[in-house]
């Protein structure tokens, strides 16, 4: 997978998780218009009067709702499981251009002096890798972490 397409699929799930995080504000922008289209339609209605304070104050909820205490919570875990999509998005596209440099561009990588040596468990064999790059990573296991800042860091820095 070439980087510009690496960097297109990471964009386009960054996209998605942030479109996770906004199904609140859209479903009260949805309930919103419908609701304001009811208070237009029906405003000259004879007796209608008596329901537009009651549809007035009902808009006035569904706008502040996201601020509304029983869903804080709610919020807070999808705000918590989107940040653990951008973590594992990070850690795929990473993945993903490690395995296209060692396919691609292997020579711009500072391989090991002659005396170290990249070895793999025959289990590896195992698996339908089709690349040298998937061979590697899959090898380099808990070496090969992008989990966390630290781990990633320590990755680049022995490459």
């Amino acid at each position: 997978m070439s980087p510009g397409l690496i960097l297109e699929k990471y964009r386009k799930n960054i996209e998605s998780i942030d479109q996770i995080t906004r199904i609140g504000s859209d479903v009260s922008k949805i309930l919103l218009v419908l609701l304001k289209s009811l208070e237009k339609e029906n405003e000259k209605i004879p007796g209608f009067i008596l329901y537009k304070e009651k549809l007035e104050r009902v808009i006035g909820e569904i706008e502040k709702i996201k601020n509304h205490p029983s869903l804080k919570d709610k919020y807070e875990v999808i705000y918590n499981q989107a940040n653990v999509l951008l973590v594992s998005n990070l850690e795929s596209s990473l993945t993903d251009l490690v395995i296209t440099i060692v396919n691609e561009y292997h020579d711009i990588i500072q391989w090991p002096k002659e005396d170290k040596k990249i070895v793999f468990e025959v289990s590896v064999l195992n698996y339908k890798f089709s690349t040298l790059g998937e061979v590697i990573t899959k090898s380099l296991g808990v070496e090969f972490n992008f989990q966390d800042l630290q781990s990633t860091l320590r990755f680049l820095k022995n490459i």
